[in-house]
């Protein structure tokens, strides 16, 4: 595998039994000419691509980084959001469903560990997100569900005052002022404490936000 752009790229080894049970990849190995080495993947970070590689072969995401490799002030919390960004986008250009599921559910055990002043991560990655994913896409629905109904007043008006600052997309902007609306004008209103928050948001365990449609789930394989 060479990920990356050369010649700023980074050279990975693995089976090819693996990389086959992935659509991408078995595409690529099917139309792959035999004088090749290696299949490229520009545009694709190697960090990344490395948590992608463990998880094929330990069925486990290795993506936390110690407290000391935080970038900047950023906490480990906004960098292991990032982190996982990047796999679930990475998992959506391979077309690996259960890589992307496995990824959505770190995310929702990052969202009950995170403090919520520091859920505001998810705003560094709302543009990159709906860039790169489709309408409808889980991904987009998960990060627009914690900033309608989990973020607090302050950082919403933040939001609202800093819009063209942040360079948030308009349709982000938009699905949160939807989901505001349904929360302020619910059966409870305006009591917000009462109004139900998204079933899975609430409690874990369901594929509210997995990406396997009608397939069997990657948890019951």
């Amino acid at each position: 595998m060479r990920v990356g752009l050369q010649p700023d790229h980074t050279d990975f080894t693995v089976h090819e039994n693996l990389l086959s049970r992935t659509p991408f990849f078995a595409d690529a190995l099917n139309r792959r000419n035999t004088f090749t080495a290696y299949i490229a993947i520009g545009g694709q970070q190697a960090s990344t691509f490395g948590i992608y590689m463990n998880w094929l072969y330990t069925g486990r995401l290795h993506n936390k980084r110690p407290k000391a490799t935080s970038v900047g002030s950023h906490s480990p919390h906004h960098d292991e959001w990032l982190s996982l960004t990047d796999a679930c986008l990475l998992g959506e250009y391979l077309g690996d469903a259960d890589f992307r599921d496995t990824v959505i559910d770190a995310k929702l055990e990052w969202f009950h560990v995170t403090p919520s002043k520091e859920r505001r991560a998810i705003l560094d990655t709302a543009a990159e997100v709906y860039r790169k994913v489709q309408t409808g896409d889980p991904l987009r629905r998960f990060i627009s569900d914690i900033a309608a109904y989990h973020f607090d007043d302050k950082t919403i008006q933040e939001i609202v005052a800093k819009h063209a600052g942040m360079q948030l997309p308009a349709l982000f902007v938009a699905d949160i002022l939807g989901k505001l609306s349904s929360r302020f004008h619910g059966p409870s209103a305006p009591n917000f404490s009462n109004v139900p928050r998204p079933p899975v948001i609430a409690g874990r365990g369901t594929c509210n936000y997995h990406c396997h449609g009608d397939k069997e789930c990657y948890k019951k394989k």
